[in-house]
């Protein structure tokens, strides 16, 4: 199980969703909510809210893993401009929390929920729902797209590390087998060389006694047998939020 912080950005307000991941494709939804900044504020005092409270939202749920929407484009300047430095924000709040985050673009988040890149929001929103056995869609919408991006990280970053990692533990499986198979093999014909020697050591011992004893008996030379007896045997050597 593997507990996933997904982060919508934005100035004005920022969505956040946690879920835990459950290996190969099961979801359960943990909390949900928004930062929302004042816009009486000025811009300094919005971006320091929200890498407050992004780092307090990171303490109380302890997430393993993170992930942030990319940056695409923009029409609208003005738009992009604000959120590129919310992101700027969040991603140094989650670097002090020793977090490198997976980053996604909209697209990206769209086909991973639905099945296609352009689905449209409502179609995302009630795929989100039923993907975390919620009976209602989420609501504000930048929470519903924050656990949108938090399950897209799932999909494209846990879970293939978890089939590659499955991948080599077979692959390291295999090997031991072969290996073991090829050790076996070796130590096998060890020992049945180790064996042959004793055998045709102790064979020879008998032939060579035998004849000694002949020799012995027909030449009188006992002293030669019980030498050559001698030499035959030699043993083998050894081995602030709003929270939905």
């Amino acid at each position: 199980m593997r507990r996933i912080l997904g982060i919508d950005p934005g100035t004005a307000t920022v969505g956040f969703g946690v879920v835990e991941f459950h290996f190969p494709n099961s979801f359960t939804y943990v909390a949900s909510g928004v930062i929302s900044t004042p816009k009486t504020m000025t811009t300094g005092e919005r971006l320091k809210m929200i890498r407050e409270d992004i780092l307090a939202i990171i303490d109380e749920y302890s997430p393993d893993e993170t992930a942030v929407e990319a940056l695409f484009f923009f029409k609208n300047a003005k738009t992009l401009v604000p959120v590129a430095q919310a992101r700027g924000v969040i991603l140094e709040a989650l670097a002090c929390r020793s977090h490198i985050p997976g980053e996604y673009t909209p697209m990206q988040v769209k086909l991973q929920i639905s099945g296609y890149g352009k689905a449209e929001k409502a179609d995302v929103q009630w795929s989100v729902a039923q993907l975390l056995g919620l009976n209602r869609i989420v609501k504000p919408d930048d929470a519903s797209d924050a656990l949108a991006i938090a399950v897209c990280h799932a999909r494209m970053h846990i879970d293939a590390g978890l089939k590659h990692s499955g991948v080599l533990k077979a692959a390291s499986l295999k090997s031991g087998v072969k290996s073991d198979v090829k050790s076996g093999v070796k130590s096998d014909a060890k020992s049945d060389a180790i064996s042959g020697a004793k055998s045709d050591a102790k064979s020879g011992v008998k032939t060579d006694f035998k004849s000694g004893l002949k020799a012995d008996e027909k030449a009188g030379a006992k002293s030669d047998a019980d030498a050559n007896v001698k030499n035959a045997i030699q043993p083998p050597p050894k081995h602030s939020l709003t929270r939905v």
